[in-house]
């Protein structure tokens, strides 16, 4: 087994990191290169299927979208973070991974 800190990361939890690095990005303002961080938690939560892990990153896409002024795209994504919850029964408000960068 290797001891690398990344070695660590469980399929579940590797989202964690980059919602986060969606949120540092976003917050300042700087929501083009949120994109990626978000598309990529995006494809790791979807891997594992964790809805807990979903929602930001759908979150995260719709607030980007609408700081880019794309309120289709953003509205899609709200759908999308909606219904993730829904289905999970999940509160979207409990689901925010760092609530005071919103």
């Amino acid at each position: 087994m290797s001891s690398s800190p990344t070695a660590r990361i469980t399929i579940p939890s590797a989202p964690l990191p980059l919602i986060v690095l969606g949120q540092i990005y976003q917050c300042p303002g700087d929501p083009t290169r949120a994109i990626a961080p978000y598309r990529a938690a995006l494809a790791l939560a979807e891997e594992a299927d964790e809805p807990q892990l979903r929602f930001p990153c759908y979150d995260g896409l719709a607030t980007v979208n609408l700081d880019l002024g794309d309120e289709g795209r953003a509205e899609e994504f709200m759908q999308k973070a909606q219904a993730v919850c829904e289905r999970a029964g999940l509160e979207p408000d409990a689901r925010t991974v760092l609530p005071f960068l919103d």
